[in-house]
């Protein structure tokens, strides 16, 4: 999968006017996953510049209207508001198959907390309202936010992100199966990284863990795209380290979902 993982990139998108990767300590593409089905994930989107067709970040439908992402892919330039958001895409060549329907974004409202330095990464949400309804098929749904503090033990995460270094990108959404970890598992893990500047671990973070001992993780192109469980929200790709070393069994970190939901009802009133 492709994320943009804000893993020790995340400092440089932020200065980077092209887009916003934090996966790169954000490194945002689905690494060691498979591909994905058509219908298999409604509510994926792609984020993309007007100008073209090409994949900046991925993004979950809530609503009709909004799509949760993440703010680092958001933020710098005000991009996001002169995006596409294309969603029913399986392949990204197909944007013109009767699945797929993209909409042009009206407003980017990133939270207000929102903090991305050399240093830092916090409140790495952001959720985009779109000029026209999507219209809910097969192919386009919404999908559920968790209840407020909700843990999970498993999820899916899918994304275009790089699946393969140095930056081969998928035609074909990608998933990957990963495992939830707590935070203090997710810190040991870390150590082995210490080498590379990281971003602390908060509690606003959900961390996760390949099931098997592998490369499997976001990358760059993942960022902003979901990690979810029985079509339920899990946490936005926000950051991670393994698109900067070929280190086995490297965390991938997101924003928790079911810590933001007052911010997502303060803005969206059309929730299913």
């Amino acid at each position: 999968m492709n994320f943009y993982l804000t893993l020790l990139l995340a400092a440089v998108s932020a200065l980077d006017s092209s887009a916003a990767s934090p996966l790169t300590r954000f490194s945002p593409k689905v690494i060691g996953g498979s591909s994905a089905k058509r219908h298999e994930f409604p509510y994926m989107v792609s984020i993309q510049p007007l100008e073209s067709n090409d994949h900046r970040c991925g993004g979950s439908i809530i609503s009709s209207k909004w799509i949760l992402t993440a703010a680092h892919c958001c933020d710098g330039n005000d991009w996001c508001i002169r995006a596409n958001i294309v969603a029913g895409l399986l392949n990204k060549n197909e944007t013109t198959h009767p699945d797929v329907q993209k909409v042009s974004a009206k407003r980017v409202v990133i939270h207000p907390d929102y903090i991305l330095d050399l240093y830092d990464i916090d409140n790495d949400i952001a959720l985009i309202e779109l000029t026209t309804p999507l219209q809910f098929t097969d192919a386009v749904k919404p999908i559920a936010l968790p209840l407020v503090n909700q843990t999970f033990t498993s999820g899916l995460l899918t994304g275009w992100g790089i699946y393969r270094r140095p930056n081969y990108f998928p035609v074909t959404l990608q998933r990957l199966e990963m495992k939830i970890v707590t935070n203090e598992e997710c810190e040991k893990a870390l150590k082995r990284f210490e080498h590379f500047h990281l971003y602390p671990l908060l509690d606003t973070m959900v961390c996760s863990m390949p099931l098997n001992k592998g490369l499997q993780a976001a990358c760059n192109g993942d960022s902003g795209g979901p990690i979810a469980d029985e079509g339920v929200i899990i946490g936005v790709t926000s950051w991670g380290v393994a698109c900067i070393t070929p280190k086995f069994n490297a965390p991938t970190i997101f924003t928790e979902v079911s810590k933001y939901i007052d911010f997502i009802k303060d803005h969206v009133n059309d929730l299913p």
